[in-house]
């Protein structure tokens, strides 16, 4: 892009907030193009079979329109609306949205691999020098020492290789934690999961603290997953980022966020508390605690 006198323009059209300019939603809203692409991809690659999204009639229900953000004279900005006949397919990108993050993304296996990962390369890095010692050489371990000018060009040249490679070595040595984990990868023995509230309620906050001091106290190893809510959060009409709602045309003078249009489409993935056990008797262990006398 320096070459042809593109980067200062690509730079400045991400850094500049320009109030009516609607294609800043295409990078960052939502209803974006990212959401849209990891979405469709990992519905395919997962082989999940829901979340289906009709593209073609979702992209052809959407226009730019002047939209009212407040009630002061001239308080009005150009925004991607969706028509009314777009309705349908948009609950349907609502709802894939939710699914792939309750069915993949939140999945009690996906988040026990990505511990295991986690715990590798956390456990690696606390002991690098002995790490490096044992003959370690790795890309990914190196970028969280590179100078921070420099961390953005190594991250680039990073990829799932860099990964799998590193847990390799790990799993090939005597080097505590870090190595247990990176063979537990390898192998597939994922940690063992427990949720002991229930899904569809709110966490019981006292019980469950008291439960993690319980574990503590019986020093049996857990691993806390605490997964923040997922889903499209609504904005008042008074609101400064109300042009951020998913907006919707319902006819030729009114345009109104879809939580309006349609209030009983589901908006929101719970958050959801578990632990994760090394082994299946750990976690046979804390479930008599959640509930004593079973």
């Amino acid at each position: 892009m320096r070459n042809h006198d593109l980067f200062d323009a690509v730079v400045a059209f991400f850094e500049k907030d320009v109030p009516n300019n609607p294609y800043s939603a295409i990078v960052s809203s939502q209803l974006d193009a990212d959401r849209l692409d990891f979405l469709t991809r990992d519905r395919y690659f997962t082989g999940i079979q829901v979340g289906q999204i009709d593209h073609e009639w979702l992209f052809d229900s959407l226009r730019i329109a002047e939209v009212a953000y407040g009630v002061e004279a001239g308080e009005k900005r150009h925004t991607f609306v969706v028509v009314q006949k777009g309705l349908g397919v948009l609950e349907d990108y609502i709802s894939a949205y939710l699914k792939l993050y309750e069915s993949v993304y939140l999945h009690k296996t996906t988040r026990g691999i990505q511990f295991l990962v986690e715990l590798a390369l956390r456990n690696a890095l606390n002991d690098i020098t002995k790490v490096r010692d044992s003959g370690i050489v790795s890309p990914l371990l190196d970028f969280f020492s590179v100078k921070p000018e420099e961390r953005l060009a190594h991250y680039l040249r990073l990829d799932d290789v860099d990964v799998v490679t590193v847990l390799k070595q790990l799993s090939m040595r005597d080097l505590g934690p870090s190595s247990r984990f990176a063979l537990r990868f390898l192998k597939r023995e994922t940690l063992k999961c427990y949720e002991p509230n229930d899904p569809n309620k709110d966490m019981d906050r006292n019980r469950t603290s008291d439960f993690r001091d319980q574990l503590e106290k019986r020093g049996i190893w857990f691993y806390l997953d605490v997964s923040k809510e997922k889903g499209f959060k609504y904005y008042g009409a008074l609101d400064e980022d109300f042009l951020r709602n998913i907006m919707v045309k319902v006819d030729g003078v009114q345009t109104r966020p879809i939580g309006e249009v349609a209030p009983d489409i589901p908006t929101r993935v719970r958050a959801r508390c578990r632990f994760y056990f090394m082994t299946n008797e750990d976690r046979d262990e804390a479930q008599k605690i959640w509930h004593p006398g079973r």
